[in-house]
């Protein structure tokens, strides 16, 4: 360990070492991928992001977008929901997974399992969202799985920064998950059906690029890992693309 004298805080030798790595990545600007050995970003999965509130022991899913990758006919369900058809949604949700069971879920972080989870506890939905989804279905975390096999010249591996450095179009630039957690206590809070109305349209447009982001980032990643040609922005035509309100 070493001390800083001014700060008085002890740093790792391994953690100085990951700074001055991710310094040099910075400066080269080309990622570099970290030695051992990492498990395959899945090309066929299901991409999952979820806009919630979530309080100590429950959870509201407000609205998701799941979308079908690298399969015939891929399909995209959108839904937005309020805190009075949880259970609505949540069935929704399951009977999508359901019609992929071979499919892993991608996410960019563990947190929206964790919050399926409460969800569906609390709710007691009455299918196997919570088996299929936490238990025997494979989840990969994409943040995690970043953090583990490389290392990108961002200055953070927030989703959106990582899209942007691929050269990945963000759709809504203006939101961010406490900016949308704004949007959704106001909904709740109104009683104008226009402001309701304009509030769900944000919040689904908002849901919809960040899985646009993720598959594109996911592309990337899986690309550069594996050493072969970067995508060139492709996306598989959907055969299906559904956005309902609850």
């Amino acid at each position: 360990m070493l001390c800083d004298k001014k700060s008085g805080i002890l740093t790792s030798i391994g953690k100085i070492e990951q700074w001055r790595a991710h310094g040099e990545v910075y400066v080269a600007n080309k990622p570099r991928i970290l030695p051992g050995t990492h498990a395959p970003i899945p090309a066929g999965y299901i991409a999952l992001d979820l806009e919630h509130e979530e309080e100590k022991t429950t959870a509201a899913v407000w609205t998701f977008c799941a979308r079908a990758v690298g399969v015939a006919n891929p399909r995209q369900l959108t839904i937005f929901a309020d805190e009075t058809h949880q259970a609505d949604l949540l069935a929704q949700l399951a009977d999508f997974l359901a019609a992929y069971p071979d499919l892993p879920v991608l996410s960019w972080s563990q947190s929206d399992i964790r919050v399926l989870r409460k969800a569906v506890t609390e709710i007691s939905v009455e299918n196997q969202l919570i088996g299929n989804l936490t238990e025997t279905r494979h989840h990969t975390d994409l943040l995690e799985w970043t953090k583990g096999a490389m290392i990108l010249p961002t200055k953070s591996l927030d989703l959106k920064t990582v899209a942007a450095y691929f050269g990945i179009a963000n759709d809504v630039p203006s939101m961010n998950g406490s900016v949308g957690s704004a949007r959704m206590r106001a909904h709740r809070s109104t009683t104008n059906p226009s402001v309701k109305e304009e509030i769900r349209a944000e919040l689904i447009r908002y849901v919809r690029s960040d899985v646009t982001l993720l598959v594109g980032v996911a592309d990337h990643l899986r690309s550069i890992h594996d050493g072969i040609t970067p995508p060139t922005g492709r996306h598989e035509p959907l055969h299906a693309d559904d956005v309902i309100y609850i």
